[in-house]
């Protein structure tokens, strides 16, 4: 048997979907991140799965990333997810925190972004905001995406300490790096219908004064959104995993907020980032019928 990821670009996916005689199945990208979690505590009941990530492959064709799962081993339900981004020029964007922050400007406060004393827009001439206005507004090459992690590259690329990235994850642990514990504040944000809008949190941060501060709420506010959903599951076994979960203030941040009324498991043996991928995919292929 052969299990692989859904996203059809994969080049791992295009083997295993060319391999004749053999039983082939797919699992969507943060399922099995969760399963990996589970597994590794060996979890026998249903979970409340969060995972979080930079890019995964969604079953309606978007790229998720900011996903809340109730799981068990053989089926999952999409139960909230964060509000879609659009990503300005396709796989570009994700080297390029500046296309994120001004996919966000976009949807928030419209061409009137342009005259915002931002250091996105500064990373920009006036043509190309121009430009990719007219394809953020008329979907052109903008890919949605429901990305956690493209929220850390957008927060960096607005307080101007990264708008090109050199390797993956780069922003968000720039991000980490600049958390202060003793910070207790959080931006507002809304949940309507399941899909949590970020667009008070994207407008706090660009009016926020100190902007020394905006990594440190960022987190908080993060932590504060999966307290909130978790709450509203009525799932006391919570599962983390995804890339975003390597980020430590983070993680310690949602344990100081769950540990009173849940149970949290993390990825601690397995990666919680793509490298524990395989590990979801097994155990979800030993018990899966074909």
């Amino acid at each position: 048997l052969i299990v692989h990821d859904l996203h059809p670009n994969y080049e791992t996916t295009k083997w295993a979907i060319s391999q004749k005689g053999i039983n082939k199945v797919g699992i969507q990208h943060h399922f099995a991140h969760i399963i990996s979690c589970m597994a590794e505590n060996g979890i026998e009941e249903d979970v409340f799965g969060i995972a979080w990530d930079g890019t995964g492959y969604g079953e309606d064709g978007t790229v998720w990333g900011g996903e809340f799962l109730k799981c068990n081993y053989l089926n999952y339900k999409r139960a909230a997810n964060f509000k879609p981004i659009k990503l300005l020029g396709g796989e570009k964007a994700i080297k390029e925190p500046r296309r994120i922050a001004l996919s966000m400007l976009f949807d928030v406060f419209g061409e009137e972004c342009f005259s915002l004393p931002i250091p996105t827009l500064e990373a920009f001439n006036i043509n190309e905001l121009k430009i990719l206005f007219k394809a953020w507004e008329r979907d052109i090459n903008s890919p949605s995406s429901s990305s956690a992690g493209r929220m850390f590259d957008a927060v960096a690329s607005l307080i101007g300490i990264k708008q090109i990235i050199n390797y993956e994850g780069q922003a968000a642990m720039m991000i980490e790096d600049l958390y202060a514990p003793d910070i207790k504040d959080i931006y507002p944000y809304t949940i309507k219908e399941n899909i949590i809008d970020w667009s008070d949190i994207i407008r706090a941060v660009v009016y926020d004064k100190n902007k020394k501060a905006v990594p440190s709420i960022f987190i908080n506010t993060l932590a504060d959104i999966i307290y909130r959903v978790a709450k509203s599951t009525g799932n006391k076994k919570i599962c983390l995993s995804g890339g975003v979960f390597q980020n430590d203030p983070l993680v310690t941040k949602t344990l100081e907020l769950l540990s009173g009324e849940f149970q949290v498991f993390l990825n601690r043996k397995v990666p919680p980032n793509d490298g524990g991928i395989s590990f979801g995919q097994v155990v979800y292929g030993g018990l899966v019928d074909i």
